[in-house]
């Protein structure tokens, strides 16, 4: 049997941990809806060269610590 490759497993633990405090937002309740779907086409996206990096929309938080907080759920899974 075929072994995943690391960058897929490394798509499937960005998400575990990206959703750890997000599970209520709108925007990883609706990528959760469909997750493994997602993470494949994803992860096709990117090995096919056709994931495209956007600009991305977030705010700081100042409470309890400064942060930087995405509005897109799959943009936190690329770590942007």
């Amino acid at each position: 049997m075929k072994q995943p490759s690391k960058l897929l497993i490394d798509l499937f633990k960005a998400y575990y941990n990206a959703r750890k405090n997000k599970r209520k937002s709108p925007d990883c309740l609706d990528f959760e809806m469909n997750y493994e779907k997602n993470l494949f086409q994803l992860y096709q996206e990117i090995i096919n060269k056709k994931y495209k990096i956007s600009s991305s929309l977030c705010f700081i938080s100042f409470y309890p610590v400064k942060r930087e907080i995405p509005f897109s759920f799959k943009k936190s899974l690329m770590g942007g």
